[in-house]
């Protein structure tokens, strides 16, 4: 599961930085023709990254907390949809950027409500040794996920929002940049995490493998033989034998007669 959850991170995180490298090259001088392809990889990528957030492993989501039966994160298509209807008819950079941003960050709609439909309660823990617990804390709504969402979400709605102006999505699509080269700490952050725990669970698959070593040689040592002890016994008794019967043969034939 730890490493199923791992794979997902880079999956996300190399989406991120590459989507990153590509938008920070636009600038005030590029053409509409490399604004717009900017814009369209940022949705390509934005389906990237939520499609590896709803990966499952053994028909279980890795990524919905406890609620392993539940898909972590709503369709990318959709999720956009939800966004253009929450910018409404505002065409501006501050108020696509407003509206994108309450959408994810509001705890009681947008995000919270229909895009994450994974379980949001207490960390799942799993408990890997008699006194050892790890904290698997990866969900698809933690702020590192959500903040890179919303960055790639800022391009990505560019692409086919009705009415948009070039310079609006110029700027949309430079802010974008920006931010996901920001959360690359948060990414990371989250990776280490993850890390941490596969290093626990780690360290007590050793010590479990130490002592079912232990617990096998004191096994043998209580149902096996030692060959070359039993050998040097056995001719131990052996020559104990053969001296019983020589003196036993002796004294058979010792007779009174030859002491008279």
């Amino acid at each position: 599961m730890l490493d199923g959850i791992q794979t997902v991170l880079n999956r996300v995180n190399s989406a991120r930085s590459e989507l990153a490298g590509q938008l920070l090259l636009v600038s005030d001088s590029s053409t509409s023709a490399q604004v717009d392809d900017s814009a369209r990889l940022a949705k390509g990528a934005f389906d990237t990254i939520v499609s590896a957030l709803n990966t499952r492993l053994a028909d279980r989501a890795l990524l919905s907390g406890r609620a392993v039966d539940a898909t972590p994160l709503l369709a990318a298509d959709a999720i956009l949809a939800d966004l253009q209807a929450a910018i409404g008819a505002d065409r501006s950079v501050a108020g696509i950027s407003a509206a994108v941003t309450a959408w994810f960050d509001d705890p009681a709609g947008g995000f919270a409500t229909t895009g994450y439909m994974g379980d949001n309660g207490a960390t799942l823990k799993r408990q890997v040794s008699e006194d050892q617990r790890i904290d698997v804390s990866a969900r698809a709504d933690d702020p590192a996920i959500r903040e890179t969402l919303k960055a790639v979400a800022l391009a990505a709605v560019a692409a086919d929002l009705p009415g948009l102006g070039g310079e609006a999505k110029l700027r949309l699509v430079q802010t974008s940049g920006a931010l996901l080269f920001e959360a690359a700490s948060q990414i990371v952050a989250m990776q280490s995490r993850i890390g941490s725990a596969q290093a626990v669970l780690a360290e007590t698959q050793t010590e479990m493998t130490a002592q079912e070593t232990g617990l096998q040689m004191a096994v043998n040592d209580l149902i096996s033989v030692d060959p070359f002890d039993t050998a040097t016994r056995l001719q131990s008794v052996q020559l104990q034998l053969e001296t019983h019967y020589s003196v036993v043969g002796r004294l058979s034939q010792l007779s009174l007669l030859r002491f008279i």
